[in-house]
């Protein structure tokens, strides 16, 4: 079995880029396959080129976040920047841990504290629009695969990240650890 997606509504405004193209700024990509999606422009674009190693989904702030499989919430806080964000362990081998990472959310709307198990499919936050790089309001999500350790803050932004969305489609996450 793969893992939920983490939300139940909205559509899937911008996908993983798994060649690192710049996007055209302040412009998404609606529709599958991105190749052949025309650019939309995000309401309250900031107009940036990004790399996206990631999926967002376009959904009203207050919008429900779901743990996309069974974990431990590991860390959860905010940037220096007011980005709101949660670390899901979703998997863990004996050298290597899977990560869901969610950002964007709403201030103030974890639903657990660290260190809490979960079941797939509660809520874990809110979606928002927080951080100083947001584009409007949208949940950003990740699957990061890192060392295991005791906390994994320590080396995240070393860790490497997965296009999601064939583990929501079904593909399982041992095939990561």
């Amino acid at each position: 079995m793969g893992i939920l997606r983490p939300v139940k509504v909205g559509r899937i405004t911008q996908e993983f880029d798994g060649d690192f193209h710049l996007e055209r700024p302040g412009f998404i990509r609606g529709g599958l396959p991105a190749a052949r999606a025309k650019p939309i422009e995000f309401p309250g674009s900031t107009r940036r080129a990004h790399l996206h190693k990631a999926i967002d989904y376009g959904v009203p702030e207050g919008t429900p976040v779901l743990a996309v499989a069974d974990g431990v919430i590991v860390a959860q806080g905010a940037f220096s920047n007011g980005e709101t964000w949660l670390m899901l362990r979703v998997k863990r081998g004996p050298k290597w841990q899977v990560i869901a990472f969610y950002t964007h959310l709403k201030e103030d709307s974890f639903k657990f504290a660290t260190k809490a198990a979960v079941k797939r499919g509660d809520v874990v936050a809110l979606s928002g629009n927080s951080g100083g790089i947001t584009t409007g309001a949208h949940l950003h999500f990740e699957l990061r695969r890192g060392r295991r350790e005791k906390d994994p803050r320590n080396s995240f932004l070393k860790w490497t990240r997965f296009d999601p969305q064939p583990f929501i489609d079904g593909t399982k996450l041992t095939t990561l650890v």
